[in-house]
């Protein structure tokens, strides 16, 4: 019998109906950081996997806030396998994406530089990023608990060959994705509490223009290398189809 959550990801699959709406916001295409006439670099806000370079063309994702759910238990030992990656690599109906949604809700604009004139937004954002890493962590505890479990039941059933492999891959994919969704919620938490220690005096952002300006060079190299590891980080997360809409 086929479980309620296997419905929910065939049509999330078919006809991506579980993705969060899209809310018209400041699309930057690109940073402009400047210090006077001296120094001038453009930033982009995506790197391509294949190491050039891109922009995003996609609103800002809004997402509401919604009630969860509980998953049915699973059919059977392979699918409790595959739930390692739900979330992850699997897309999921929101109520029933418990830690992936919250983190992407927290997260929706927290780069937005629009913003980034305002110390209250730049304070609020770092509670969400803040918020979005204890959450990190749970999902991180829930998935360790699981591996272990699955581990010793393997081990004590004497499991098929296909099932160990796929349990070895399912544990490095979700692994290799709580190391980069870490380094994501730090790389965003660098660059607000950067501008947040120095100060709204320390420069100022055009909107019209698309270009922050820094009345000190220090400040406009290290604001640039700390927004591109950012964007490196953003790379890494967009890779995993739940985390694709992300902008920051």
């Amino acid at each position: 019998m086929v479980s309620k959550f296997k419905s929910f990801a065939v049509l999330a699959a078919a006809a991506c109906i579980f993705l969060p709406l899209q809310a018209g916001a400041q699309q930057i295409l690109e940073l402009s950081v400047e210090y006077g006439t001296d120094a001038h670099e453009v930033l982009p806000t995506y790197y391509e996997k294949n190491g050039g370079e891109a922009v995003l063309f996609i609103d800002e994702p809004f997402f509401k806030k919604v009630t969860f759910l509980k998953l049915e238990e699973p059919s059977s030992f392979r699918e409790r396998i595959d739930r390692l990656v739900y979330g992850i690599t699997t897309d999921v109906a929101p109520e029933y994406d418990h830690y992936g949604y919250e983190i992407r809700r927290y997260m929706q604009s927290v780069g937005n530089a629009a913003k980034f004139n305002d110390p209250a937004f730049i304070e609020q954002q770092i509670k969400n990023l803040n918020t979005a890493d204890i959450i990190l962590e749970y999902w991180k505890k829930k998935l360790k608990a699981d591996m272990e479990e699955i581990e010793g039941l393997i081990e004590e059933r004497q499991e098929t060959s296909s099932n160990r492999t796929m349990f070895k891959y399912n544990r490095g994919v979700a692994n290799a994705f709580l190391i980069e969704c870490k380094s994501w919620i730090d790389n965003n938490r660098a660059v607000l509490k950067y501008l947040q220690d120095v100060g709204p005096a320390a420069y100022r952002y055009d909107a019209e223009k698309g270009q922050f300006f820094f009345k000190n060079i220090q400040h406009f190299r290290d604001f640039s290398a700390i927004y591109k590891s950012k964007i490196k980080a953003l790379t890494e997360m967009r890779s995993y189809l739940p985390f694709r809409m992300m902008v920051y």
